[in-house]
């Protein structure tokens, strides 16, 4: 969980992992091509995220966040991976969706998609950090259908109804484990194509 909450340790734990992952520096750009995402070490929300592409932005970006770490930025579509894995390690239950809109670091709109490279790739990612429980796991879809990971979030995530909704109830064998039961891999399955849209109705 401390690696997960520090995304520096996080780039330091995962840097030999069997997944691929942006190249990222603390405090600067040495050794990181760009364009680059420059963030906060300890944050959240997406605040103090800023996406730049020359020297300059580059400079003003690192002197404007608090504890800067800076990493490639990644193309392709950005993908999220609701997941649960039990006490043994091994990966229960996983939902990706497609992140096609989020506001504040929140996914307001998504969809749930099937790929198993993101699948192994989710289920490699949380064995290296050796993460039990519920988690949410980031990252883009290259071109060549190759995942590459940003970040865990290790707890539930905001656009978790999408996933129930989508029949996995991630909260539900959650639970069950919890209090010693047997998780149960036919709740935890889920269809492909479910969209979510959320919105303010004030």
């Amino acid at each position: 969980v401390a690696a997960c909450t520090d995304k520096w340790e996080f780039a330091c734990r995962t840097a030999d992992a069997p997944v691929a992952l942006p190249a990222t520096a603390l405090g600067g750009a040495v050794g990181v091509p760009g364009p680059w995402i420059v963030k906060p070490r300890h944050g959240r929300g997406s605040r103090d995220v800023w996406a730049v592409d020359d020297d300059e932005e580059l400079a003003w970006a690192v002197r404007r966040v608090p504890e800067p770490i800076v990493q490639t930025r990644l193309t392709g579509p950005e993908f999220s991976v609701d997941t649960l894995t039990d006490r043994d390690g091994v990966l229960r239950g996983a939902v990706p969706r497609w992140r096609t809109e989020t506001k504040a670091g929140i996914s307001t709109k998504g969809t749930t998609f099937r790929r198993e490279s993101v699948i192994a790739g989710t289920a490699a990612l949380l064995g290296h950090l050796g993460l039990t429980g519920p988690a949410n796991v980031q990252g883009f879809l290259a071109d060549d259908g190759t995942p590459s990971f940003i970040e865990v979030n290790p707890r539930f995530s905001g656009g978790l109804a999408l996933a129930q909704a989508a029949g996995a109830d991630l909260v539900g064998e959650y639970l069950r484990a919890v209090v010693g039961d047997e998780i149960r891999p036919s709740r935890l399955t889920y269809r492909e194509g479910v969209t979510m849209f959320r919105h303010f109705e004030e």
